[in-house]
């Protein structure tokens, strides 16, 4: 599965100049503006140094701007600038043709049948996950 979603990622980047992580994080900025970067970290998890990272590259690109927060000067507020609004449009497009060609020979049923299957697998990981933590803190 990783080795599927590192070389749909790469192709993705490579037709669209932005990676999945990016344009996720650009979309949330989208639907919650003015949020802080731990804000993004809890939602999407993502690790922080990760987070830092794609903000400090989507701030050099000019596709967002962090102001500091006027009642706790810790934290940086995030939103999209216009230039930014701009370019998550047309990388919505751009994601959903891409996401056509990915899906065009699988089938509706196929389809389905593939997202029950990805949900079961994160079920089981999310308790083997939990049980690796129960065991762990019943060690110490």
């Amino acid at each position: 599965m990783n080795t599927v979603y590192k070389e749909m990622n790469v192709h993705f980047e490579e037709e669209t100049g932005i990676s999945f992580t990016k344009l996720e994080i650009l979309f949330f900025i989208y639907g919650t503006p003015n949020l802080c970067q731990q804000d993004i970290q809890k939602k999407l998890a993502i690790d922080a140094a990760s987070v830092t990272r794609h903000l400090k590259k989507l701030e050099t690109d000019q596709f967002i701007q962090r102001v500091v927060d006027p009642t706790n000067k810790r934290f940086r507020r995030i939103s999209l600038t216009e230039k930014g609004r701009k370019e998550l449009k047309t990388m919505i497009t751009e994601k959903d043709k891409y996401e056509a060609q990915l899906f065009a020979n699988i089938s509706e049923d196929e389809l389905e049948q593939l997202w029950i299957t990805l949900n079961k697998l994160s079920i089981n990981s999310v308790k083997i996950t939990k049980e690796d933590d129960k065991n762990e803190s019943s060690r110490n």
